[in-house]
């Protein structure tokens, strides 16, 4: 069941909130009987994954950012590398939320810089190179879209870690994904006083 969800739940022909949504609600029953806090954090990192790739309303998003939170309640410290992934995703939920839900955007944006810069030091400390990667990537992405809110310094960041992140991509023989990383740190708008 818990297949057939995340199967739903994916971006493509097959995605299908409304089926992904059953399964899960089905699969976090089944767990919750069986009081397995693994397995349970699993399913909720699943459903709170596909609702932020799968949503289109405020509230879908809200709700995904809600099941990462409670998914993080099992991942604590004492099983990072888990904690790491689903902080990652939980950082990229709540970009999407600040897109829809404008008015609190920036508060949505420094609630995801946050937590991906938790997900970039948990990756770095277990060396998990390419996961570091995409989460500095991320979390660029984040403050360039916070910058309107708070000025050029974030752009500077963000343009640093779009580097950084072109770097290790590079390091891994991801030369796509560190063509992608090169051209926003390109765009990405510099101060006019450096020129």
């Amino acid at each position: 069941m818990k297949t057939r969800a995340v199967f739903f739940g994916s971006p493509g022909p097959a995605a299908d909130l409304a089926r992904a949504r059953e399964g899960f609600s089905a699969a976090l029953a089944h767990f919750r009987d069986h009081e397995e806090s693994g397995w349970h954090a699993r399913v909720l990192h699943n459903f709170a994954t596909s609702l932020s790739n799968l949503g289109e309303t405020p509230e879908d998003l809200s709700e995904s950012v809600a099941l990462f939170r409670r998914a993080l309640a099992w991942r604590t410290p004492e099983r990072e590398i888990a904690r790491g992934v689903t902080l990652h995703n939980l950082g990229l939920a709540l970009r999407r939320l600040a897109a829809l839900d404008v008015e609190q955007a920036p508060e949505h944006l420094n609630r995801s810089a946050s937590v991906l810069r938790e997900a970039v030091d948990i990756r770095a400390r277990h060396g998990l190179s390419e996961g570091r990667a995409l989460s500095l990537f991320h979390l660029a992405l984040t403050l360039e879209a916070l910058s309107g809110a708070q000025g050029q310094s974030l752009l500077d960041e963000a343009r640093f870690l779009y580097s950084q992140a072109a770097e290790e991509f590079e390091r891994l023989g991801k030369a796509d994904s560190a063509a992608v990383a090169r051209n926003r740190e390109s765009a990405c708008p510099s101060n006019p006083a450096d020129g």
